[in-house]
């Protein structure tokens, strides 16, 4: 099975709970024991959907600044495991994800681990 993490809402959902669980222990866990891909949002993730939908995710409530650089920590992190990183940029990372699945060939069973609800 291969498994597909969104990136930034998988680990903004752990970041953010209260308390926070052990997330370098868990994550560092998921990655060493599966085949895994994580996808990240790409540099201007949003700028395409906001030129048709000038609205889109403005009102939302940004992550605290400490989320974002623990992100940053992880894809640095992950360089050093056998997880595959994928960012593209100008796209949000369920995108990527739903071109990826798509384009996955055969029989292998896939595991998408988002909350997202633009991934439903």
């Amino acid at each position: 099975m291969i498994k597909i993490y969104d990136a930034p809402n998988h680990l903004r959902i752990l970041l953010e709970q209260d308390p926070p669980p052990n997330i370098m222990r868990l994550t560092l866990a998921q990655v060493m024991s599966e085949t895994s891909i994580w996808v990240w949002d790409g540099p201007n993730a949003l700028a395409k959907r906001r030129e048709v939908f000038p609205g889109y995710k403005v009102g939302r409530k940004a992550p605290d600044d400490s989320v974002y650089k623990m992100m940053d920590l992880f894809r640095e992190l992950f360089n050093f495991t056998k997880a595959v990183q994928i960012r593209v940029p100008g796209y949000e990372a369920d995108d990527v994800i739903a071109k990826l699945v798509a384009q996955i060939s055969g029989n292998v069973p896939i595991q998408i681990i988002s909350s997202d609800k633009d991934m439903l």
